[in-house]
């Protein structure tokens, strides 16, 4: 399993990510990929005048943020 953060979308280097992910995927080994978006998240939500509570380092998403927070994703 592979966990990427949301920060690594943003990253200069996130295309030799991607190029080192496909290869290891020619070479046959299977990967799960899992994705974070925290800071996608955040500035969508920003930007649509919302805030976000966390709690332990999780955010705690509220009923009518979840339209935002799918469309960030």
């Amino acid at each position: 399993m592979l966990m990427l953060p949301g920060e690594a979308c943003e990253d200069d280097n996130f295309h030799f990510i991607v190029n080192d992910i496909a290869l290891l995927n020619n070479l046959g080994i299977r990967l799960v990929v899992v994705h974070g978006a925290q800071p996608q998240i955040s500035a969508h939500l920003e930007s649509n005048g919302f805030s976000s509570a966390f709690s332990n380092g999780l955010r705690i998403t509220e009923t009518e943020h979840m339209t935002t927070v799918s469309q960030a994703v």
